[in-house]
């Protein structure tokens, strides 16, 4: 007989966490994030975004592709967020291409990612979930390329930005491991100064 995996609820889990810091510090509510790097920013994509947008301003990931699994979650819900969301990807991330079945480097210039089979999908999806015009702006140098969408379809203040790195395998950019020189951190932090609960 195989063994019972007992599966855990991540969200309640991170609602307890929220509780305890609420109780215990001086907690702006209106400015609570949440950001994660590769399995840690599936769960914020899949989970959080879509279960408690009620309660985190932004979210931020980086090492996390677009996987079937995040299609699947984002695809099912028929909810509409009004939230924000950064995401950060590396054109070497042999992780995520080895999980999703793809060959490397994946899309750099702006052409490819956004008629690339699986990040198109990818975009497509989370502007709709945001409700957000596929429209664009591009910012980019040799190293990256950065699409924002920011164009609501109701009126909102949210946006997407999706940030490709040439070179960068699966790691969390920290301003010396790629060579775009990109601190996600300081970058991250940036994006969420802008966004608050109303």
């Amino acid at each position: 007989t195989e063994p019972t995996v007992e599966f855990k609820d991540d969200v309640h889990f991170t609602k307890v966490i929220l509780d305890q810091l609420n109780a215990t510090f001086n907690v702006d509510e209106k400015r609570i994030f949440a950001t994660g790097f590769s399995n840690g920013a599936s769960f914020v994509v899949s989970r959080l975004l879509v279960q408690m947008n009620d309660v985190f301003a932004a979210f931020a990931t980086a090492g996390m592709g677009p996987s079937s699994t995040e299609g699947i979650d984002i695809g099912e819900t028929t909810d509409r967020v009004n939230a924000s969301l950064y995401k950060m990807f590396g054109t070497r991330d042999a992780m995520n291409a080895e999980f999703m079945g793809l060959s490397l480097p994946f899309p750099f210039e702006v052409e490819e990612i956004v008629n690339h089979p699986n990040f198109n999908i990818m975009l497509v999806r989370t502007t709709t979930m945001l409700d957000l015009d596929m429209s664009y702006t591009v910012q980019s140098d040799p190293n990256f390329t950065k699409l924002t969408f920011n164009q609501s379809l109701v009126g909102a203040d949210n946006e997407f930005i999706f940030q490709m790195i040439r070179g960068m395998p699966h790691v969390y950019p920290d301003g010396n491991n790629n060579l775009a020189r990109l601190d996600a951190t300081v970058l991250f932090w940036e994006f969420f100064m802008r966004h608050s609960k109303p």
